[in-house]
């Protein structure tokens, strides 16, 4: 796998590169929706928040205890480990949705039409690092890594659970602009939700890295707070629903 570039990681130029789709996306979103560029800059500011600060808090807080200082720690950021960002991200937009006197609805929708295309970015950097991989496959598409790669077990093939999100993401993409129409106004934040929801709770199923080791009875954490949101999701798009749906 092409995981450095020089002394670079790969995945460290890719997870900042989302951040630049994630803007380049808003900017072109946002007149259609009729926001202002500036309300999609401030979402790039929080999905940076939360991708960044947010997701090495969570990590942190998930693996050693909570120390709200990490944030700060530079070197924490240099060793890795990030969990939970798009959580935080989420929680920070609708908390300014909450904040937001006019055009609230496109606001939410403009807050996840712009995700996809940056968490695939992200988890291309993820493939390519060999993190966040999988479980021993036999399918045609299993994937071993080389030697070179550090993060994921070598010699063996595995789900490719990095290309599988992808895969889920776009999709979702797809999808997100599929319903985007006064019909679904302000909705398309909980179909993200549900459908990312339900798909990444599958998907892990055939992780095999540490996210396995934290358990919550028979489930991981990421794949009980998937489901919780997911189903908390289809109940808002239930009773948001109109007479004649």
């Amino acid at each position: 796998m092409w995981n450095t570039i020089g002394s670079v990681t790969t995945y460290g130029i890719l997870y900042y590169l989302s951040f630049v789709m994630h803007g380049v996306v808003g900017l072109c979103v946002a007149p259609g929706l009729h926001l202002r560029r500036r309300r999609a800059v401030a979402l790039t500011g929080l999905y940076v928040l939360g991708m960044l600060p947010g997701a090495k808090f969570l990590y942190h807080w998930r693996t050693v205890g909570f120390d709200p200082l990490i944030v700060f720690d530079v070197d924490a950021y240099i060793q890795g480990g990030l969990w939970g960002g798009m959580l935080v991200y989420l929680f920070l937009v609708i908390l300014l949705a909450g904040f937001s006197a006019e055009h609230r609805r496109e606001l939410l929708d403009l807050s996840v039409i712009t995700i996809s295309p940056s968490w695939a970015i992200a988890k291309t950097g993820c493939f390519l690092n060999g993190c966040c991989y999988g479980r021993p496959c036999s399918l045609p598409w299993g994937v071993t890594f080389p030697e070179t790669c550090t993060a994921a077990p070598t010699g063996v093939a595995l789900h490719p659970t990095q290309v599988y999100e992808i895969i889920l993401v776009l999709f979702l993409w797809r999808f997100l602009l599929r319903l985007n129409n006064e019909r679904w106004r302000g909705l398309l934040l909980f179909w993200f939700i549900f459908v990312y929801g339900l798909g990444r709770a599958g998907i892990d199923l055939f992780r095999g890295d540490g996210e396995l080791s934290a358990f919550i009875g028979p489930i991981t954490l990421t794949q009980l707070v998937c489901l919780l949101s997911a189903a908390t999701a289809a109940l808002v798009l239930w009773r948001s629903r109109k007479p004649d749906a």
